[in-house]
Order: C-alpha cells, then structure tokens, then sequence
C-alpha cells in the first residue's frame, strides 16, 4: 500500500466539477429527474435516462461522449490528490482508492485519532470526514475520508501540505501509545 493522504480546501465539489461541463461548451438550461436508478449496468441507465433528459446544448449522443470526459477528468483529480498524499503525508500514513467514488481513505500512524487531526484542521479552515463518522464501533477511529473531487489547484495544494503539518503536530502531541507508532 502507497505511504499517505492529504485534504481539501473549503468548497463544494459540485460546484467546481461543473468546470468541465462549461469547457465542453455545454450549457444546462434545465434538467429534471423522473426517478431514481436503485441499480443497474452503466451502459442500461444512460440508455434509460438519456432518453428522459432535456438538456438544451447536447446533441444527440452527447451525454456519453460528456461524460467520458469527465470521468477521466475525475480520475485524473483523484490520482493527483493520492499523489500529493504519498509525497507530503507523515511516515506511516497509508491511503487507499475506494473504487468507484470520488475519496481517498487515509490511515493514520499508530492509533492517531482523527477526530484531533479534524478539529486542528478546522482551525486551519480545512474540512476532511474522521473516521468515527464511518463506524460505531470504533474500527476507523484512526482513518480519515478526503474528497478528491476538486481540481488540484495551488490552494487544494496548500491545503495538503497544512494539512500535512497538522497530521504531523497532531502525531508529535499525542501521548505515547495514542498517537506514535509503536514498535512491536
């Protein structure tokens, strides 16, 4: 598994995806959802659904050349946020790449909370999901969620690397045995 992970700046994703969408020269006048998909294969629902979509500037066959795009427009934010968290995140970090979604998993050194790593990152203005979000159990108390869904721009960057030195100082803090690696 890759060393470690990194965070996000304040900001909706939503928003800044619709980027791509504006560059493809593609403007929403308006869209309406009918229904929720529950399941079903990829290829199927477009089918199902793009028949039902009225978006004023698509051509017929747009939407799966669109969303090709930005698909790989999102892999490509994804694998260079996974990056910036190998390259500045502590020793003893590990990340993963759930698939299918648009977030990093992070683990912790140690048994570091990451309930402290998201209240100092909040002074910071940086916003992540801790792991007790996650589970009742207390199982990924010490794992954190980052949303990769923003280009990675200098302030994502800076984010990262504060983020970074919060995980760092919030490691250097903690008592031993609840936050340092240990040795077995």
């Amino acid at each position: 598994m890759p060393k470690c992970a990194t965070a996000m700046p304040i900001r909706a994703a939503g928003v800044r995806n619709s980027k791509a969408v504006s560059e493809a020269g593609i403007s929403v006048h308006r869209i309406a959802v009918r229904e929720i998909p529950r399941s079903g294969k990829p290829d199927e629902l477009l089918e199902r659904f793009e028949k039902g979509i009225n978006l004023q500037g698509f051509q017929p066959g747009a939407l799966p050349r669109h969303l090709s795009t930005l698909k790989r427009t999102l892999r490509h934010q994804r694998e260079q946020m996974a990056d910036a968290v190998d390259r500045l995140f502590p020793a003893g970090c590990r990340f993963s790449l759930p698939p299918g979604g648009m977030s990093i998993w992070v683990e912790l050194p140690g048994e570091l909370s990451s309930l402290a790593v998201f209240h100092a990152a909040l002074q910071q203005g940086i916003r992540i999901s801790p792991g007790v979000m996650f589970s009742n159990a207390g199982r990924v108390d010490h794992c954190l969620r980052l949303n990769a869904g923003l280009p990675y721009t200098r302030e994502v960057d800076r984010a990262m690397h504060t983020l970074a030195q919060v995980i760092e100082h919030t490691l250097n803090q903690a008592p031993a045995g609840r936050g340092k690696a240990t040795h077995a």
